[in-house]
């Protein structure tokens, strides 16, 4: 009996220690595990700012988008200003190399001015949107 006693008693040494060993790789699990929980934390923490920082430059690139459609009308507006400016400028040049009496004007030029009168004048574009 004292033998089966003994083989007892180390029987519950052994189940005592592999239950402490449990206890141990337990621990280590939480513990890991917590440290996981916070590098995922972390994460979304990151993720969350890269977000805001895409929702951001969508905001500034829609932005820069509308004033570019902007400058572009106002480009062609100015275009249409200056086509519209020549235009006159070619017609104050004809007028003022014009004759007072147009039997003194030569045949070429009365030739070139007829044209230039007989063209319908081009209305100005209107601006892209």
């Amino acid at each position: 009996m004292a033998a089966s006693v003994e083989q007892l008693t180390v029987s519950i040494n052994h189940i005592a220690q592999h239950a402490s060993d449990a206890r141990t790789v337990s621990q280590d699990s939480g513990q890991l595990s917590e440290a996981g929980s916070q590098v995922i934390a972390r994460a979304v923490e990151e993720m969350q700012g890269i977000s805001a920082t895409v929702d951001l430059t969508e905001a500034a690139i829609s932005e820069l988008a509308s004033k570019t459609a902007t400058i572009s009308s106002i480009m062609q507006v100015i275009k249409d200003i200056a086509d519209q400016t020549n235009l006159l400028a070619l017609n104050a040049a004809i007028e003022a190399a014009r004759p007072a009496r147009p039997a003194e004007a030569s045949p070429w030029w009365r030739t070139r001015c007829a044209s230039c009168r007989s063209a319908p004048p081009r209305p100005p574009s209107r601006p892209r949107t």
